[in-house]
Protein backbone atom coordinates (compact mmCIF):
# COMPACT_ATOMS: atom_id res chain seq x y z
CA UNK A 1 0.00 0.00 0.00
CA UNK A 2 1.17 3.52 -0.75
CA UNK A 3 0.84 6.38 1.64
CA UNK A 4 1.05 10.03 0.69
CA UNK A 5 1.39 13.05 2.92
CA UNK A 6 1.59 16.61 1.82
CA UNK A 7 1.75 20.07 3.31
CA UNK A 8 0.39 22.84 1.15
CA UNK A 9 0.47 26.57 1.84
CA UNK A 10 -0.51 29.30 -0.56
CA UNK A 11 2.90 30.93 -0.88
CA UNK A 12 5.25 31.47 -3.78
CA UNK A 13 7.93 28.79 -4.06
CA UNK A 14 11.52 29.73 -4.84
CA UNK A 15 13.84 26.87 -3.95
CA UNK A 16 13.41 23.14 -4.17
CA UNK A 17 15.28 20.08 -3.01
CA UNK A 18 14.44 16.44 -3.22
CA UNK A 19 15.37 12.92 -2.26
CA UNK A 20 14.74 9.95 -4.49
CA UNK A 21 14.96 6.32 -3.42
CA UNK A 22 15.23 3.59 -6.04
CA UNK A 23 15.08 -0.18 -5.45
CA UNK A 24 17.86 -1.02 -7.92
CA UNK A 25 19.67 2.17 -8.64
CA UNK A 26 19.17 5.23 -10.79
CA UNK A 27 17.77 3.38 -13.80
CA UNK A 28 14.67 2.02 -12.10
CA UNK A 29 12.76 4.74 -10.38
CA UNK A 30 9.69 4.58 -8.19
CA UNK A 31 8.49 7.55 -10.20
CA UNK A 32 9.94 8.53 -13.57
CA UNK A 33 12.00 11.69 -13.56
CA UNK A 34 10.56 12.53 -16.94
CA UNK A 35 7.10 12.33 -15.40
CA UNK A 36 8.17 14.54 -12.52
CA UNK A 37 9.69 16.97 -14.97
CA UNK A 38 6.43 17.02 -16.89
CA UNK A 39 4.51 18.00 -13.78
CA UNK A 40 6.98 20.35 -12.13
CA UNK A 41 8.71 21.88 -15.10
CA UNK A 42 12.45 21.61 -15.72
CA UNK A 43 14.54 20.14 -12.92
CA UNK A 44 18.07 21.58 -12.67
CA UNK A 45 20.28 18.76 -11.40
CA UNK A 46 23.66 19.87 -10.05
CA UNK A 47 24.83 16.54 -8.70
CA UNK A 48 23.91 13.16 -7.28
CA UNK A 49 25.23 11.67 -4.07
CA UNK A 50 24.53 8.44 -2.25
CA UNK A 51 22.19 8.43 0.68
CA UNK A 52 20.43 5.60 2.46
CA UNK A 53 16.97 5.47 3.95
CA UNK A 54 15.58 2.18 5.23
CA UNK A 55 12.02 3.05 4.33
CA UNK A 56 12.67 3.78 0.72
CA UNK A 57 10.35 5.89 -1.39
CA UNK A 58 10.47 9.29 -3.00
CA UNK A 59 10.33 12.74 -1.52
CA UNK A 60 10.52 16.28 -2.82
CA UNK A 61 10.76 19.44 -0.76
CA UNK A 62 9.56 22.88 -1.74
CA UNK A 63 11.29 25.74 0.03
CA UNK A 64 11.02 29.46 0.37
CA UNK A 65 14.33 30.72 1.67
CA UNK A 66 15.41 28.31 4.39
CA UNK A 67 11.86 27.30 5.31
CA UNK A 68 10.27 24.15 3.97
CA UNK A 69 6.91 25.29 2.63
CA UNK A 70 5.81 22.07 1.03
CA UNK A 71 6.72 18.42 1.30
CA UNK A 72 5.27 15.53 -0.64
CA UNK A 73 6.34 12.05 0.29
CA UNK A 74 5.48 8.55 -0.90
CA UNK A 75 6.58 5.58 1.18
CA UNK A 76 6.40 2.22 -0.58
CA UNK A 77 8.47 -0.33 1.41
CA UNK A 78 11.25 -1.58 -0.86
CA UNK A 79 13.73 -4.44 -0.70
CA UNK A 80 17.44 -3.75 -1.25
CA UNK A 81 16.66 -0.07 -1.38
CA UNK A 82 19.38 2.40 -2.27
CA UNK A 83 18.95 6.14 -2.14
CA UNK A 84 20.08 8.98 -4.36
CA UNK A 85 20.08 12.59 -3.40
CA UNK A 86 19.01 15.07 -6.04
CA UNK A 87 20.43 18.52 -5.49
CA UNK A 88 18.27 20.92 -7.45
CA UNK A 89 19.48 24.21 -8.87
CA UNK A 90 19.56 26.98 -6.28
CA UNK A 91 18.24 29.40 -8.89
CA UNK A 92 14.55 30.19 -8.64
CA UNK A 93 12.67 27.55 -10.62
CA UNK A 94 9.27 28.61 -9.35
CA UNK A 95 7.93 32.13 -9.50
CA UNK A 96 5.03 33.79 -7.76
CA UNK A 97 2.78 32.66 -10.58
CA UNK A 98 3.39 29.02 -9.68
CA UNK A 99 0.84 28.74 -6.86
CA UNK A 100 -1.60 27.22 -9.32
CA UNK A 101 1.08 24.79 -10.52
CA UNK A 102 1.88 23.87 -6.93
CA UNK A 103 -1.76 22.98 -6.34
CA UNK A 104 -1.65 20.89 -9.51
CA UNK A 105 1.32 18.97 -8.10
CA UNK A 106 -0.59 18.18 -4.96
CA UNK A 107 -3.70 17.09 -6.84
CA UNK A 108 -1.86 14.92 -9.35
CA UNK A 109 0.16 13.08 -6.71
CA UNK A 110 -2.78 12.75 -4.36
CA UNK A 111 -4.97 11.29 -7.09
CA UNK A 112 -2.37 8.92 -8.51
CA UNK A 113 -1.14 7.61 -5.16
CA UNK A 114 -4.00 8.06 -2.73
CA UNK A 115 -6.43 6.57 -5.25
CA UNK A 116 -4.56 3.28 -5.13
CA UNK A 117 -4.65 3.28 -1.34
CA UNK A 118 -8.32 4.29 -1.01
CA UNK A 119 -9.47 1.91 -3.73
CA UNK A 120 -7.77 -1.01 -1.98
CA UNK A 121 -9.19 0.03 1.40
CA UNK A 122 -12.69 0.32 -0.04
CA UNK A 123 -12.36 -3.08 -1.69
CA UNK A 124 -11.24 -4.65 1.59
CA UNK A 125 -14.17 -3.06 3.43
CA UNK A 126 -16.59 -4.23 0.73
CA UNK A 127 -15.37 -7.82 1.03
CA UNK A 128 -15.72 -7.67 4.80
CA UNK A 129 -19.25 -6.30 4.55
CA UNK A 130 -20.23 -9.04 2.12
CA UNK A 131 -18.89 -11.68 4.51
CA UNK A 132 -20.74 -10.11 7.44
CA UNK A 133 -24.00 -9.72 5.52
CA UNK A 134 -23.85 -13.34 4.38
CA UNK A 135 -23.36 -14.51 7.95
CA UNK A 136 -26.17 -12.33 9.33
CA UNK A 137 -28.53 -13.18 6.44
CA UNK A 138 -32.07 -11.91 6.86
CA UNK A 139 -31.98 -12.45 10.61
CA UNK A 140 -32.43 -8.79 11.49
CA UNK A 141 -34.01 -7.39 14.62
CA UNK A 142 -35.01 -3.74 14.59
CA UNK A 143 -35.15 -3.84 18.42
CA UNK A 144 -31.35 -3.94 18.55
CA UNK A 145 -30.95 -0.40 19.87
CA UNK A 146 -28.67 1.37 22.29
CA UNK A 147 -30.58 1.92 25.55
CA UNK A 148 -29.96 5.12 27.51
CA UNK A 149 -30.33 5.25 31.31
CA UNK A 150 -30.11 8.28 33.63
CA UNK A 151 -29.10 7.52 37.21
CA UNK A 152 -29.44 10.13 39.96
CA UNK A 153 -28.95 9.86 43.74
CA UNK A 154 -31.84 9.76 46.17
CA UNK A 155 -31.28 13.32 47.41
CA UNK A 156 -31.04 15.02 44.00
CA UNK A 157 -33.12 15.33 40.85
CA UNK A 158 -31.73 14.90 37.30
CA UNK A 159 -29.89 18.00 36.14
CA UNK A 160 -31.83 20.70 34.32
CA UNK A 161 -32.52 20.07 30.65
CA UNK A 162 -31.08 16.56 30.71
CA UNK A 163 -33.58 15.17 28.19
CA UNK A 164 -32.78 17.62 25.37
CA UNK A 165 -29.07 17.90 26.19
CA UNK A 166 -28.48 14.15 26.19
CA UNK A 167 -30.46 13.74 22.96
CA UNK A 168 -28.22 16.33 21.27
CA UNK A 169 -25.13 14.63 22.66
CA UNK A 170 -26.12 11.11 21.63
CA UNK A 171 -27.20 12.19 18.14
CA UNK A 172 -23.90 14.03 17.69
CA UNK A 173 -21.95 10.91 18.72
CA UNK A 174 -24.17 8.79 16.48
CA UNK A 175 -23.35 11.08 13.54
CA UNK A 176 -19.64 10.84 14.33
CA UNK A 177 -19.67 7.04 14.27
CA UNK A 178 -21.78 7.00 11.10
CA UNK A 179 -19.47 9.33 9.19
CA UNK A 180 -16.35 7.47 10.36
CA UNK A 181 -17.76 4.09 9.34
CA UNK A 182 -18.46 5.54 5.92
CA UNK A 183 -14.98 7.07 5.65
CA UNK A 184 -13.49 3.68 6.46
CA UNK A 185 -15.41 2.13 3.56
CA UNK A 186 -18.20 0.32 5.44
CA UNK A 187 -21.05 2.61 4.43
CA UNK A 188 -23.33 4.70 6.61
CA UNK A 189 -23.96 2.02 9.22
CA UNK A 190 -24.39 3.02 12.85
CA UNK A 191 -26.11 2.01 16.07
CA UNK A 192 -29.77 2.96 16.54
CA UNK A 193 -31.03 4.97 19.50
CA UNK A 194 -34.19 3.99 21.32
CA UNK A 195 -36.80 6.69 20.70
CA UNK A 196 -40.44 7.36 21.50
CA UNK A 197 -42.41 9.82 19.34
CA UNK A 198 -39.18 11.23 17.95
CA UNK A 199 -37.59 11.87 21.34
CA UNK A 200 -34.70 9.92 22.79
CA UNK A 201 -36.08 7.49 25.34
CA UNK A 202 -34.19 7.87 28.61
CA UNK A 203 -34.90 5.44 31.44
CA UNK A 204 -34.58 7.40 34.69
CA UNK A 205 -33.51 5.49 37.80
CA UNK A 206 -33.39 6.97 41.28
CA UNK A 207 -30.57 5.60 43.39
CA UNK A 208 -31.01 4.03 46.80
CA UNK A 209 -28.45 6.30 48.47
CA UNK A 210 -27.65 10.04 48.63
CA UNK A 211 -25.00 11.62 46.42
CA UNK A 212 -22.24 11.37 49.01
CA UNK A 213 -22.45 7.56 48.93
CA UNK A 214 -21.42 7.29 45.26
CA UNK A 215 -18.00 7.81 43.67
CA UNK A 216 -15.86 6.85 40.66
CA UNK A 217 -15.59 3.25 41.90
CA UNK A 218 -19.34 2.76 42.38
CA UNK A 219 -19.99 1.21 38.98
CA UNK A 220 -20.56 -2.29 40.37
CA UNK A 221 -22.85 -1.01 43.11
CA UNK A 222 -24.93 1.01 40.64
CA UNK A 223 -25.10 -1.90 38.21
CA UNK A 224 -26.76 -4.00 40.90
CA UNK A 225 -29.23 -1.19 41.61
CA UNK A 226 -30.00 -0.84 37.91
CA UNK A 227 -30.67 -4.55 37.53
CA UNK A 228 -33.26 -4.35 40.29
CA UNK A 229 -34.86 -1.14 39.04
CA UNK A 230 -34.97 -2.11 35.35
CA UNK A 231 -35.92 -5.78 35.69
CA UNK A 232 -38.41 -6.60 32.93
CA UNK A 233 -37.50 -3.43 31.00
CA UNK A 234 -33.77 -3.66 30.25
CA UNK A 235 -31.61 -6.76 30.62
CA UNK A 236 -28.08 -5.57 31.39
CA UNK A 237 -26.75 -9.05 30.64
CA UNK A 238 -28.22 -9.17 27.13
CA UNK A 239 -28.46 -5.58 25.89
CA UNK A 240 -26.28 -2.56 25.15
CA UNK A 241 -26.68 0.25 27.66
CA UNK A 242 -25.10 3.63 28.36
CA UNK A 243 -25.65 5.10 31.83
CA UNK A 244 -25.49 8.86 32.47
CA UNK A 245 -24.87 9.83 36.08
CA UNK A 246 -26.23 12.95 37.77
CA UNK A 247 -23.19 13.12 40.04
CA UNK A 248 -21.52 16.36 38.87
CA UNK A 249 -22.51 18.45 41.86
CA UNK A 250 -22.26 22.27 41.84
CA UNK A 251 -20.44 23.85 44.79
CA UNK A 252 -21.19 27.16 46.49
CA UNK A 253 -18.11 28.78 44.89
CA UNK A 254 -19.36 28.01 41.38
CA UNK A 255 -17.08 25.03 40.78
CA UNK A 256 -18.20 21.41 40.41
CA UNK A 257 -17.46 18.08 42.05
CA UNK A 258 -17.55 15.19 39.57
CA UNK A 259 -17.72 11.83 41.34
CA UNK A 260 -19.46 9.42 39.00
CA UNK A 261 -18.19 6.16 37.50
CA UNK A 262 -16.71 6.88 34.05
CA UNK A 263 -15.58 3.86 32.07
CA UNK A 264 -16.70 1.08 29.77
CA UNK A 265 -17.51 -2.27 31.30
CA UNK A 266 -14.57 -4.60 30.76
CA UNK A 267 -16.78 -7.55 29.82
CA UNK A 268 -18.54 -5.78 26.96
CA UNK A 269 -18.75 -7.90 23.81
CA UNK A 270 -21.26 -8.81 21.08
CA UNK A 271 -23.62 -10.29 23.67
CA UNK A 272 -23.99 -7.22 25.88
CA UNK A 273 -22.34 -3.90 26.60
CA UNK A 274 -22.36 -1.32 29.36
CA UNK A 275 -20.62 1.99 29.87
CA UNK A 276 -20.77 4.63 32.61
CA UNK A 277 -20.52 8.36 31.81
CA UNK A 278 -21.13 11.68 33.56
CA UNK A 279 -23.81 14.31 33.06
CA UNK A 280 -23.44 17.95 34.00
CA UNK A 281 -25.78 20.90 33.65
CA UNK A 282 -23.16 22.50 31.36
CA UNK A 283 -22.70 19.42 29.18
CA UNK A 284 -24.14 20.26 25.76
CA UNK A 285 -23.00 20.23 22.13
CA UNK A 286 -23.98 23.90 21.85
CA UNK A 287 -20.87 24.81 23.90
CA UNK A 288 -18.28 23.20 21.58
CA UNK A 289 -17.19 26.54 20.15
CA UNK A 290 -17.30 28.54 23.40
CA UNK A 291 -13.87 29.77 24.47
CA UNK A 292 -14.73 32.84 26.60
CA UNK A 293 -16.56 31.08 29.45
CA UNK A 294 -14.80 28.91 32.01
CA UNK A 295 -15.69 25.95 34.20
CA UNK A 296 -13.73 24.67 37.19
CA UNK A 297 -14.26 21.13 38.44
CA UNK A 298 -12.68 18.33 40.43
CA UNK A 299 -12.78 14.72 39.24
CA UNK A 300 -10.96 11.51 40.13
CA UNK A 301 -7.83 12.61 38.20
CA UNK A 302 -7.50 16.12 39.64
CA UNK A 303 -8.83 19.68 39.49
CA UNK A 304 -9.23 21.46 36.16
CA UNK A 305 -10.19 24.87 34.81
CA UNK A 306 -11.17 24.92 31.16
CA UNK A 307 -13.25 26.80 28.66
CA UNK A 308 -16.71 25.34 28.10
CA UNK A 309 -15.55 24.31 24.64
CA UNK A 310 -12.63 22.32 26.04
CA UNK A 311 -14.79 20.86 28.80
CA UNK A 312 -17.43 19.60 26.38
CA UNK A 313 -14.78 18.24 24.05
CA UNK A 314 -13.31 16.24 26.92
CA UNK A 315 -16.54 14.96 28.43
CA UNK A 316 -18.62 14.40 25.28
CA UNK A 317 -15.52 12.92 23.68
CA UNK A 318 -15.26 10.78 26.79
CA UNK A 319 -18.82 9.57 26.24
CA UNK A 320 -17.96 8.59 22.66
CA UNK A 321 -14.79 6.84 23.90
CA UNK A 322 -16.46 4.91 26.72
CA UNK A 323 -19.30 3.95 24.39
CA UNK A 324 -16.62 2.44 22.16
CA UNK A 325 -15.57 0.25 25.09
CA UNK A 326 -19.21 -0.59 25.69
CA UNK A 327 -19.33 -1.82 22.09
CA UNK A 328 -16.24 -3.98 22.65
CA UNK A 329 -13.51 -1.68 21.26
CA UNK A 330 -10.04 -1.77 22.86
CA UNK A 331 -7.64 1.16 23.00
CA UNK A 332 -5.56 2.03 19.94
CA UNK A 333 -3.78 5.12 18.72
CA UNK A 334 -2.86 6.95 15.54
CA UNK A 335 0.21 7.11 13.33
CA UNK A 336 2.10 10.39 12.98
CA UNK A 337 0.52 10.94 9.60
CA UNK A 338 -2.98 10.26 10.90
CA UNK A 339 -2.34 12.70 13.74
CA UNK A 340 -1.42 15.39 11.19
CA UNK A 341 -4.33 14.79 8.84
CA UNK A 342 -7.13 13.49 11.06
CA UNK A 343 -6.24 14.27 14.67
CA UNK A 344 -6.39 11.75 17.51
CA UNK A 345 -7.86 8.25 17.42
CA UNK A 346 -11.08 8.05 19.40
CA UNK A 347 -9.98 4.92 21.23
CA UNK A 348 -6.60 6.48 22.01
CA UNK A 349 -6.63 10.05 23.33
CA UNK A 350 -9.33 11.24 20.94
CA UNK A 351 -11.71 11.94 23.80
CA UNK A 352 -9.57 15.05 24.44
CA UNK A 353 -9.88 16.33 20.86
CA UNK A 354 -13.47 15.39 19.97
CA UNK A 355 -14.98 18.21 17.86
CA UNK A 356 -12.08 20.51 18.68
CA UNK A 357 -11.81 21.00 14.92
CA UNK A 358 -14.71 23.41 15.47
CA UNK A 359 -12.20 25.54 17.41
CA UNK A 360 -9.31 25.16 14.98
CA UNK A 361 -7.97 21.78 16.15
CA UNK A 362 -7.67 18.59 14.10
CA UNK A 363 -10.45 16.65 15.81
CA UNK A 364 -10.95 12.94 16.34
CA UNK A 365 -11.33 9.94 14.07
CA UNK A 366 -12.05 6.21 14.16
CA UNK A 367 -9.18 3.96 13.11
CA UNK A 368 -9.61 1.25 10.50
CA UNK A 369 -9.13 -1.34 13.25
CA UNK A 370 -11.99 0.09 15.33
CA UNK A 371 -14.27 0.40 12.31
CA UNK A 372 -13.49 -3.17 11.26
CA UNK A 373 -14.51 -4.46 14.69
CA UNK A 374 -17.70 -2.41 14.71
CA UNK A 375 -18.75 -3.55 11.23
CA UNK A 376 -20.06 -6.85 12.62
CA UNK A 377 -21.44 -5.52 15.89
CA UNK A 378 -25.11 -6.47 16.38
CA UNK A 379 -26.09 -2.85 17.01
CA UNK A 380 -24.86 -2.01 13.51
CA UNK A 381 -25.95 -5.17 11.68
CA UNK A 382 -29.28 -5.32 13.57
CA UNK A 383 -28.62 -9.03 13.82
CA UNK A 384 -26.86 -11.35 16.23
CA UNK A 385 -27.20 -14.96 15.04
CA UNK A 386 -24.10 -16.07 16.91
CA UNK A 387 -24.89 -14.48 20.28
CA UNK A 388 -25.05 -17.83 22.04
CA UNK A 389 -22.78 -19.82 19.73
CA UNK A 390 -19.49 -21.21 20.93
CA UNK A 391 -16.42 -19.62 19.36
CA UNK A 392 -13.33 -21.42 18.11
CA UNK A 393 -10.19 -20.22 16.36
CA UNK A 394 -7.20 -22.20 15.11
CA UNK A 395 -4.07 -20.64 13.61
CA UNK A 396 -1.66 -22.47 11.33
CA UNK A 397 1.21 -21.78 8.93
CA UNK A 398 2.08 -18.59 10.80
CA UNK A 399 5.03 -16.80 9.25
CA UNK A 400 6.95 -13.71 10.34
CA UNK A 401 9.27 -11.83 8.01
CA UNK A 402 11.14 -8.54 8.02
CA UNK A 403 10.88 -6.47 4.87
CA UNK A 404 12.73 -3.21 5.13
CA UNK A 405 11.23 -1.43 8.12
CA UNK A 406 8.09 -3.58 7.99
CA UNK A 407 7.13 -6.73 9.85
CA UNK A 408 5.05 -9.05 7.68
CA UNK A 409 2.76 -11.59 9.37
CA UNK A 410 0.87 -14.15 7.36
CA UNK A 411 -0.91 -17.40 8.03
CA UNK A 412 -4.05 -19.46 7.88
CA UNK A 413 -7.03 -19.15 10.19
CA UNK A 414 -9.91 -21.57 10.74
CA UNK A 415 -12.58 -19.93 12.89
CA UNK A 416 -16.20 -20.44 13.84
CA UNK A 417 -17.99 -18.15 13.21
CA UNK A 418 -15.99 -17.45 10.05
CA UNK A 419 -13.30 -14.78 10.40
CA UNK A 420 -13.52 -11.81 8.06
CA UNK A 421 -10.44 -9.89 9.23
CA UNK A 422 -7.30 -10.11 11.34
CA UNK A 423 -6.12 -7.08 13.31
CA UNK A 424 -2.60 -6.67 14.67
CA UNK A 425 -1.96 -4.42 17.65
CA UNK A 426 1.57 -3.11 18.22
CA UNK A 427 1.81 -1.59 21.68
CA UNK A 428 5.00 0.39 22.46
CA UNK A 429 6.35 0.65 26.00
CA UNK A 430 4.58 3.17 28.20
CA UNK A 431 1.28 5.07 27.87
CA UNK A 432 -0.64 1.87 28.66
CA UNK A 433 -2.22 0.74 25.37
CA UNK A 434 -3.61 4.12 24.29
CA UNK A 435 -0.84 4.49 21.70
CA UNK A 436 -1.07 0.96 20.26
CA UNK A 437 -0.74 1.03 16.47
CA UNK A 438 -2.84 -1.29 14.36
CA UNK A 439 -2.84 -3.06 11.01
CA UNK A 440 -5.84 -4.75 9.38
CA UNK A 441 -5.90 -7.62 6.90
CA UNK A 442 -8.91 -9.08 5.14
CA UNK A 443 -9.18 -12.86 5.41
CA UNK A 444 -9.36 -14.40 1.94
CA UNK A 445 -10.00 -18.12 1.56
CA UNK A 446 -8.88 -18.64 5.14
CA UNK A 447 -5.54 -16.83 4.70
CA UNK A 448 -4.31 -13.39 5.70
CA UNK A 449 -1.25 -11.17 5.30
CA UNK A 450 -0.51 -8.10 7.43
Amino acid sequence: MFYIEYYIKNQGLFFAGGTFFSPKGYGEKVFSLSWVTLVLGRLFIEGISSNHNDRGGWMIYFKKGFNIINRIAVYPPLENCTARQLALDSKPIFGRKTIKSMQTIRIVLAILIAFVFVAQADEDARLMRERIDTYCGSNTNSRQTLRVVYFHPSDQQPYAGFQDRIQRIMEDIQNFYRSEMKRNGFGEIVFSLEKSQGKLKIHVVKGKDPSIRYDYKSGGKVKRELKDALRGTIDLDREFVIVFYGLFDPRDDGSYNAHSPYYGDGGSCHRYGLCHVADCELLDTKWFTTTDRQIKYTEHTGTFKQSLGEFNTKYIGGIAHELGHGLGLPHNGQTQSEAYHRGQALMGSGNHTYRDNLRGGRGTFLTKASATRLASHPLLTKSNPGADASVSCNWSDLGFAEKGADLIIEGTIDARPEAYAVIAYVDPEGKSDYDALTAVATVRDGTFRI
